[in-house]
């Protein structure tokens, strides 16, 4: 019975840590209303993926690629196998809190496949479009590629996107090179921090819960104008998720 456990234990381990071709995509991410962006990389392969935010010029050389896939820096982890997204937020008062959101990953965003079709990279890619939380997506992503994977929580097409924004222009991501990797990736130290996982609904109360204290204390401290009525303010965030 001990040999049997301690072979599981093995076993286990191996499929946590096992070396494996992963795809690396380095985004660009651009800034609502500015012309700066930021850059992110999603690295996806067959257990799952991650994604997180790197500093401008990046070299993504394994050994340094794999200590950048922490807790500390993934904003975004899908794991295919469970079928579920965790999403990393901060809490905007105090940086020191950070909400975990496991969310399932089977019909989170749902697409429609258009005839339209461009090139981005040298790949031909093919327009989709979709209408989440909030906002209206069009997103071209290519076969050739047969990652169901993107950017945050872009995904679901047969295909991995390479562009994706929204309509209304606050949200833009865009491929800027694709390369593929040998890594040796520790799953297991996203579970050693024993988060506490919430809801996407949770999320956005606490988040309203926050906003509303903020106004709050705001205007407690608000002048009186010269007729005696005092000044109103109500705090939000514009986020890509807007529902």
């Amino acid at each position: 019975m001990k040999t049997i456990f301690l072979l599981l234990s093995i076993l286990n381990s191996f499929f946590l840590i096992a070396q494996e071709d992963w795809h690396i995509i380095n985004y660009d991410n651009y800034v609502p209303y500015t012309s700066m962006k930021l850059n992110y990389l999603l690295v996806t392969g067959n257990k799952g993926s991650y994604y997180f935010n790197v500093p401008k010029g990046f070299k993504a050389n394994p050994e340094i690629l794999q200590k950048f896939i922490s807790p500390i820096r993934v904003i975004v982890v899908k794991r295919s196998f469970e079928n579920e997204i965790i999403t990393k937020e901060f809490n905007p008062e105090n940086s020191d809190e950070v909400f975990y959101i496991k969310e399932n990953l089977k019909g989170l965003v749902k697409w429609e496949i258009q005839n339209e079709k461009k090139q981005i990279l040298g790949y031909t890619c093919q327009k989709a479009i979709s209408n989440f939380r909030g906002r209206r997506y069009v997103a071209y992503f290519s076969s050739k590629l047969p990652i169901s994977d993107g950017p945050f929580k872009y995904f679901n097409l047969p295909g991995l996107i390479l562009e994706v924004y929204s309509t209304d222009g606050f949200v833009k991501f865009s491929a800027n090179s694709i390369t593929k990797k040998h890594l040796k990736i520790d799953a297991s130290s996203f579970e050693q921090l024993k988060p506490k996982y919430i809801s996407y609904e949770s999320f956005k109360f606490q988040l309203a819960q926050i906003m509303a204290e903020k106004s709050k204390k705001y205007n407690s401290k608000a002048s009186v104008d010269a007729d005696g009525i005092q000044s109103s303010v109500s705090f939000g965030i514009e986020r890509i998720e807007k529902d």
